[in-house]
């Protein structure tokens, strides 16, 4: 409870100053003229939105690890989540060195799941982010939904991926990916990827990683 309320606190006081620092790089983006001092008020401005993303996977991840976050399991029509996510990422604004995609099987259309819409939603974001990160020289990112084949008679099974077609992940990166979380220490690296392992096992989600063919990381998370 204390670490998690200490988090919360860090995670309160620090909006202030950086919605300040993101205002401020804002307007000096769009009044400079084209130019290196143009270029590094944007990149104060893009690192300043990875610093507020890292502190909320923090505060999130935190809250589920310990049971303390106010989430609700309610009917969510996921392809109208998926087709919403993606809006959200185009009008955040993707370098140009980056495309994106959505494939939904047009049978699942008006798919609904229970799980909390606020969750899903920071793990597609989170799945967007670290194919982006990953990525440096840029790539295709492929967001997709589609019927599995009955494992078990009367049990529908779905398939929730984000697969990207670049540099991939080497066998010890991949075994990472696939350790098992120790809820008890928070990582010091990959606090994305941990959050959407732990947003998967909250709505009993099966999640893996895996090389994407010819090329690229997948993340295949099963409904």
């Amino acid at each position: 409870q204390e670490r998690t309320e200490w988090i919360a606190g860090v995670s309160h006081d620090i909006r202030t100053p950086l919605t300040i620092v993101l205002g401020n790089a804002n307007s000096l983006k769009e009044k400079l003229p084209a130019g290196e001092n143009a270029k590094k008020a944007e990149m104060i401005e893009r690192e300043a939105l990875r610093i507020r993303t890292l502190i909320s996977n923090l505060n999130t991840s935190s809250k589920l690890a310990y049971g303390i976050g106010k989430w609700e399991r309610q009917e969510v029509n996921l392809s109208a989540l998926l087709r919403s996510e993606m809006i959200e990422v185009l009008n955040r604004g993707i370098p140009e060195q980056y495309t994106i995609e959505l494939a939904i099987d047009e049978l699942l259309e008006n798919l609904i799941v229970k799980g909390d819409h606020v969750l899903i939603q920071r793990l597609l974001e989170n799945l967007i982010d670290n194919a982006v990160v990953h990525n440096p020289q840029g790539c295709h990112i492929r967001v997709g939904l589609e019927a599995k084949q009955r494992i078990r008679p009367f049990k529908k099974h779905y398939l929730l991926y984000v697969a990207d077609d670049g540099s991939g992940a080497s066998s010890q990166q991949l075994r990472k990916l696939s350790a098992d979380m120790q809820e008890s220490k928070l990582a010091e690296h990959g606090l994305g990827t941990r959050l959407v392992k732990q947003i998967a096992k909250y709505h009993h989600w099966r999640i893996r990683f895996c090389l994407n063919s010819p090329s690229g990381l997948i993340c295949k998370i099963n409904l």
